[in-house]
């Protein structure tokens, strides 16, 4: 409860100091007052604003962003080491520059949207500018997790109602059948089973890498493959094994899923574990060993199931084999996209197909269906069956 404490000064002048808790039980000042009364009115109000968590302390927001964010929100942050790698490289470059010298209470809401104005005069991309926006705003007023506001250094989101660039999404690509036997044909005999595997299973990169031997089961003929594991590619020094991968033991979604393969892919994976003498925790899709031991998996001390292969190696591989083959050379990715599109072609439903891509947003898979040349002749066609039933049948 407040209250009100006599002082009197030198000149024997009575004044009154209202007293109030603050949220850690402290005494604070709400100030003076020449009668008891005003005083205490002065503490009530302070104290009510304590009690609809409404209170800003004198010393609140005097921490600077650097100092929050190097010393209290980073290290308690439970992210991929690939997330925390982004959100470090974020700040260095565009958070920390502009607002890392100033006390969280001098972040303003017209300074963050001017910010966010300069980075697109100077030409930044509207990907980059959403990604270093959005960090701030984590770090600051974060949903979920430790923040600035949360921890009690900020009242209020100085980054809500900010107007930022609106992504495009890029158009999905896809391979045609056609295409991609060409382009096979021209590939070298050590990446067929992992490309097969590829444009087969739609796993992402990451994940194909993940495969051990152990996690194939069934037919030698049409293998169920279990995704359970995923390669992160990242930087040495962020790697802490002096590669630069590192090793997980779920998918990118944490939900492990199964996928039966076919027939042909089988028999190409299949065939390479047998030739590469693969068991157990060997990696089915390993880097190739030295020119002496070509038919053999390289490892390491530190991946002795084998070396994992880069997305940079392999792509230089890919769009040789498309060169050669005469057909587009797309990104190592959208062989994940001609498998969705293929499913959907196919006449896979949409659930089916989700829950096998691994995706968690029933709206990612859905921007593969219009990734088919023909998606306009087939929804015409199916609105043709459907008006064709009401039409009164000639006698």
């Amino acid at each position: 409860m407040a209250w009100a404490k006599k002082r009197t000064t030198k000149d024997g002048t009575v004044r009154w100091t209202g007293v109030y808790r603050d949220t850690l039980r402290r005494e604070r000042s709400a100030g003076t007052a020449p009668t008891k009364r005003q005083a205490l009115q002065l503490a009530t109000e302070q104290e009510l604003a304590v009690a609809h968590d409404d209170w800003v302390g004198p010393e609140t927001g005097m921490l600077t962003l650097d100092t929050y964010f190097t010393e209290h929100w980073l290290p308690n942050r439970d992210y991929e080491v690939k997330t925390l790698i982004g959100y470090q490289s974020d700040y260095n470059k565009a958070v920390g520059p502009t607002f890392g010298h100033l006390p969280l209470r001098e972040i303003t809401n017209s300074k963050v949207q001017g910010w966010v104005a300069s980075m697109r005069r100077a030409g930044v991309s509207a990907t980059s500018v959403q990604s270093r926006f959005k960090l701030l705003q984590t770090v600051l007023a974060a949903r979920r997790g430790a923040s600035a506001m949360r921890d009690g250094h900020i009242r209020s989101n100085p980054c809500a109602g900010v107007l930022v660039p609106v992504l495009t999404r890029r158009d999905v690509s896809v391979y045609t059948p056609d295409q991609i036997d060409r382009a096979f044909a021209c590939l070298e005999r050590w990446w067929l089973p992992m490309t097969g595997f590829l444009v087969d299973s739609g796993c992402r990169w990451g994940e194909a890498q993940g495969v051990l031997v152990s996690d194939l089961t069934g037919d030698p003929s049409s293998y169920v493959v279990a995704v359970r594991h995923t390669i992160v590619e990242v930087t040495k020094a962020a790697s802490g094994n002096g590669t630069r991968f590192v090793a997980k033991n779920y998918p990118k979604t944490r939900q492990p899923r199964r996928l039966r393969l076919s027939a042909e892919t089988s028999r190409l994976v299949h065939g390479a574990i047998v030739e590469r003498e693969l068991t157990g925790d060997d990696r089915v899709f390993a880097r190739q060993g030295s020119k002496r031991h070509k038919h053999t998996i390289a490892r390491t001390p530190e991946w002795p199931g084998g070396i994992p292969v880069s997305t940079g190696f392999f792509r230089g591989i890919w769009h040789r084999a498309c060169q050669e083959a005469g057909v587009p050379q797309l990104r190592i990715h959208d062989l994940r996209a001609t498998n969705i599109s293929w499913l959907f072609a196919g006449g896979a439903d949409l659930a089916t197909v989700q829950q096998r891509a691994g995706h968690t947003q029933m709206a990612t898979t859905q921007r593969y269906v219009s990734a088919l040349d023909d998606v306009d002749e087939r929804a015409l066609s199916a609105l043709e069956v459907v008006r064709s039933r009401s039409r009164p049948r000639s006698a």
